[in-house]
């Protein structure tokens, strides 16, 4: 299990371990979990069931509490920018590709 220093918008800092999971439409959800009590310091995808995602896909949240995960999960190679956008409400969300574990940082 690798384990990154994440930066929370509010400054806050967390020893975190992102940890890969499914929504009940089998999208896929990750979430980074800290390494201290494992609870979820935040859930970084969003699950829209009426999108269609490919293998791997998933939607990040980057705004609100979540600001800045984005460039966490792809600095440390978890996630690769596909280019892909969705609006949801009054929100753009990047649609991104999972890396296989194994490579990121």
């Amino acid at each position: 299990m690798k384990t990154y220093i994440f930066t929370a918008s509010d400054g806050s800092t967390y020893q975190v371990f992102p940890q890969v999971g499914e929504y009940k439409n089998s999208q896929t959800a990750l979430e980074l979990i800290s390494t201290l009590d494992g609870s979820t310091v935040l859930t970084a995808s969003i699950s829209i069931p009426e999108i269609a995602l490919g293998k791997n896909e998933l939607i990040i949240k980057d705004y609100s509490e979540n600001e800045g995960v984005l460039s966490f999960l792809v600095e440390n190679n978890i996630v690769r920018p596909l280019g892909k956008y969705i609006e949801n409400g009054l929100i753009t969300a990047e649609i991104v590709e999972l890396v296989p574990e194994n490579h990121w940082k």
